[in-house]
C-alpha cells in the first residue's frame, strides 16, 4: 500500500454570505459539516462579534460535533438557556433583538428541546459566551480559551480536556464516522487478472445495533445490522470493478437507519494483488467550491495509474483536466493516466475521490505489482502536520509522496533515523515531493 500524505498551508475556508442550509435547523442533525456550516452562517449575521474560534472548538470539546450527543451539540443546558433569556438584561437585549430581525427567532420563546437543532443550540453557546465578563481570548491562546470555557461555560470540566480536545481537532478535523457513504472500486488487474473479490466491512459506533442498507444502480441491493462489537461484512459483486468512463451505474451508497455513525472499510483482493480503503463521509463544507488532488504512483509496465470519482448528490459538475463533467448521485466516472499526481480537480458539491494504481511496483524497479487505492480529501481539510512510522517488519524503508496545495509552500521532514532535517519547498499548487526514510523511522 502506498503512504500518501498531504501538506496545505492552512484548513480555514473563507467564507461569504450563503444561504441557509437546511441541516442547521433539523432536530438532531450533527456531524463536523453541520457544525462548520452552522458556525459560518451564524459569523456572516451581524449579531455577535468574532468568536476567535471558540464556537467550533466548544462543539468538538462538548459532543466531537454531536457524536456524543446527549441533548444538543454545543451542551448547552436548560439553566444555560435560561440564562441568555434574561429579559431585564440591557445588552442581552440588544441581541434578542438582532436574533428576531435576522434570524427570525423569537429567543425569548425558545424552548429548551428546540436547542436540538443547531442553529439554536449554536446561537444559546454564543450568547453564554457573551454574557461573561471578560474579553474572548485570541484564537491562537487554547490555553486561556480552555481557562475561559471552565470558568465561564463548563465548571465541571477540565482545562486540559478543552486543550487535549482542541489540538486533537486541529490535527484531525476529518471524521471517518456518518450516517451515508459513497464508495466505489477501481480497476485490480494485472496482466489480465480481472476478477478480485470486493467486499465491504461495515461496523458502528452506537450502543445498540444499526440498520445497514447498501444501494446501487445495477440491481444490487442489501440491508443488515451494524454493531459496535463486531464487523458486518457484505461482497458486492465484481462487476463493480470500474474499469472505464463509460461505466458511469457503478457507485454504491451505504447508509445507516435514523442518522446513526458507522464506519465503512472496503477491500479490493485478488490472490496476488490487494489493498483496502477506509471511506470518509462525503460533507458539505461552507466553500465555494470543492478541490481535490490526486495522489499515487505508477512504477512498473502494469498499466496506468486512475482518479476514480462518485457524486453525492444530483447535478454534480467537476473537472478533471480540461474535461469538464456531469453526474448525478451514485453515478461514477473513471479516468485513466500515465500519473495522476498533482492532477486537480474541482466541483460544484461534494464528491468521493478515490486514488491508484490498477497494480504497481513501488518503488518502479522493485519486483511483483500491487493494487493500490485510497479515498483522497478536500483541500479545505487538509492539514498541516503529520506524524509516520515504519510499517512493522518492514526492512527497506517507505517512500511518502508529500503534495502541497497552494504555491509556496515549505515542508519541514524531520526522522529519527536521520542527521538532518529535510526542506522541501513546493512552489506551485499540486507540485509535489518525494520521500524515502529508512527502517524504524519515526518521523514529523
Amino acid at each position: 500500500m502506498l503512504f500518501q500524505i498531504v501538506i496545505t498551508l492552512g484548513v480555514l475556508a473563507q467564507v461569504g454570505v450563503f444561504a441557509i442550509d437546511d441541516r442547521i435547523l433539523e432536530r438532531a442533525s450533527n456531524g463536523t459539516s453541520v457544525v462548520l456550516l452552522t458556525v459560518a452562517y451564524l459569523q456572516q449575521t451581524t449579531i455577535f462579534s468574532d468568536d476567535n474560534g471558540m464556537l467550533r472548538r466548544i462543539a468538538y470539546v462538548e459532543t466531537r460535533d454531536g457524536a456524543r450527543l446527549s441533548d444538543n451539540i454545543w451542551a448547552v443546558s436548560e439553566e444555560g438557556l435560561q440564562l441568555t433569556q434574561a429579559s431585564d438584561h440591557p445588552t442581552l437585549n440588544v441581541k434578542h433583538n438582532l436574533i428576531s430581525r435576522e434570524l427570525d427567532i423569537d429567543w425569548i420563546a425558545v424552548d429548551w428541546e428546540e436547542l436540538q437543532r443547531p442553529l439554536y443550540s449554536a446561537v444559546a453557546a454564543r450568547l453564554l459566551l457573551f454574557l461573561a465578563p471578560e474579553r474572548l481570548p485570541d484564537v491562537n491562546d487554547i490555553d486561556g480559551q480552555a481557562a475561559f470555557w471552565k470558568k465561564y461555560y463548563n465548571t465541571n470540566g477540565s482545562v486540559s480536556e478543552f486543550t487535549g480536545a482542541s489540538f486533537e481537532l486541529e490535527g484531525n478535523v476529518l471524521e471517518s464516522y456518518s450516517s451515508e457513504f459513497f464508495v466505489a472500486f477501481g480497476r485490480n488487474d494485472a496482466d489480465g487478472r480481472d476478477s478480485p473479490t470486493l467486499r465491504l466491512f461495515i461496523s458502528s459506533i452506537e450502543p445498540d445495533p444499526v440498520l445497514v442498507t447498501v444501494d446501487t444502480h445495477r440491481g444490487f441491493s442489501f440491508s443488515g445490522f451494524a454493531t459496535n462489537n463486531e464487523t458486518l461484512s457484505v461482497e458486492i459483486p465484481n462487476t463493480f470493478q470500474v474499469f472505464s468512463s463509460d461505466e458511469r451505474d457503478k457507485g454504491i451508497r451505504v447508509t445507516a437507519d435514523g442518522q446513526s455513525s458507522i464506519v465503512v472499510y472496503g477491500l479490493n483482493y485478488d490472490t496476488f494483488t490487494s489493498d483496502a480503503f477506509l471511506a470518509l463521509p462525503c460533507d458539505r463544507l461552507p466553500v465555494d467550491q470543492y478541490e481535490y488532488y490526486g495522489v499515487s504512483y505508477s512504477g512498473g509496465g502494469h498499466g496506468l495509474s486512475h482518479i476514480l470519482i462518485v457524486a453525492c448528490e444530483n447535478g454534480t459538475v467537476f473537472q478533471i483536466g480540461s474535461r469538464v463533467i456531469e453526474i448525478n448521485q451514485m453515478e461514477s466516472y473513471f479516468w485513466e493516466s500515465d500519473s495522476v499526481t498533482g492532477t486537480r480537480v474541482i466541483s460544484n458539491k461534494p464528491l468521493v475521490m478515490y486514488v491508484g494504481h490498477r497494480c504497481t511496483d513501488i518503488p518502479s524497479y522493485s519486483s511483483a505489482c500491487d493494487h493500490i487505492t485510497e479515498q483522497v480529501p478536500p483541500t479545505a481539510i487538509w492539514g498541516t502536520t503529520f506524524m509516520s512510522s515504519s510499517y512493522a517488519g518492514r526492512a527497506s524503508g517507505d517512500l511518502y509522496r508529500i503534495l502541497a496545495s497552494q504555491s509556496s509552500t515549505s515542508v519541514t521532514v524531520n526522522c529519527s533515523t536521520l542527521s538532518e532535517v529535510l526542506t522541501y519547498n513546493l512552489d506551485t499548487a499540486g507540485s509535489w515531493q518525494e520521500n524515502y526514510t529508512p527502517d524504524k523511522s519515526f518521523c514529523s
